[in-house]
């Protein structure tokens, strides 16, 4: 229950339901079945704590800046670090390796993401964001190729999250204005071949896991609508951005984003007529109240 409510809810974009500070026992406190091996449960164990620190990294950046706090590049500092330990400490076995791996992408991907506290990313950590989007999806490509999903539906929001982040940090990159030297490095992260084969992941993913999950073709759908973005950027062939490029809102409003499959899917089904992104954004303000 504990890991189901940490990945639900940070694969849609909200605050997790079970908080920490009311659980008394250790985590994870109860038996597991016999039939797993030692390490097994020395998998479990490293990723409910991997599970912990990305709750912790959503929730401490999901605050507002306050004056006479701790400033954000601290705060983001401090938790890069438990991120480094919990890696450093953390040595996979064979059978968790590509799992634990795509739970630490995921918490890069929270710890650079656009948020309340840090609204505005740097292109240093635009380049972060690319970097664990991209290898997130990579290992969760081979996750659905062996057949070891088993939360189609967690499986779904983060993927296509991730693909979102990938989308974002692509336009940040060519859209903010950088030094000489950041260019280059842009030039030497950002290569559009890896941006095609992302999409390509993303896509995969989400078709493969639709099979499991019918909702899961709005996903589908709405990925490939708005990844089109990102493919006519690279194919401009241009240093920035052309000003007849509309930016998808989606893609804009990253930094809010709240899942909204469900009111989709209900919209598909009943005929319902709604504003989605407008819909999304009172969502997340509701959230962050």
């Amino acid at each position: 229950m504990y890991s189901f409510d940490r990945s639900m809810s940070l694969s849609c974009g909200r605050s997790t339901e079970i908080s920490d500070c009311v659980i008394g026992a250790r985590l994870p406190g109860f038996r597991i079945e016999s039939v797993a091996t030692q390490a097994d449960i020395q998998g479990y164990l490293q990723r409910y704590r991997a599970l912990q620190l990305q709750s912790k990294i959503y929730d401490s950046l999901n605050k507002q800046p306050r004056r006479g706090t701790i400033s954000s590049s601290q705060i983001i500092v401090a938790l890069k670090a438990e991120l480094d330990c919990w890696e450093k400490e953390n040595i996979p076995t064979y059978s968790s390796k590509v799992l634990l791996e795509s739970e630490l992408s995921m918490g890069k991907m929270l710890l650079y993401r656009p948020c309340r506290l840090v609204p505005e990313r740097s292109a240093e950590e635009n380049m972060e964001l690319w970097t664990a989007s991209l290898g997130f999806v990579a290992t969760y490509r081979q996750l659905v190729e062996s057949n070891r999903i088993f939360y189609v539906q967690i499986a779904s929001e983060k993927t296509y999250w991730a693909g979102l982040a990938i989308l974002y940090s692509f336009w940040r990159l060519y859209s903010l204005s950088l030094s000489g030297e950041e260019v280059g490095r842009r030039t030497n992260i950002v290569r559009q071949t890896d941006l095609w084969k992302a999409i390509q992941d993303v896509m995969f993913i989400l078709r493969t896991l639709s099979e499991r999950w019918g909702d899961g073709r709005i996903l589908v759908k709405q990925f490939e609508m708005t990844s089109t973005f990102a493919i006519a950027v690279a194919e401009s062939g241009r240093n920035g951005l052309s000003d007849t490029l509309e930016v998808p809102r989606e893609i804009q409003t990253f930094g809010s984003y709240v899942s909204m499959t469900s009111i989709r899917a209900s919209k598909e089904r009943d005929g319902l007529i709604q504003q989605d992104l407008d819909l999304q954004q009172f969502v997340a303000e509701m959230i962050e109240i």
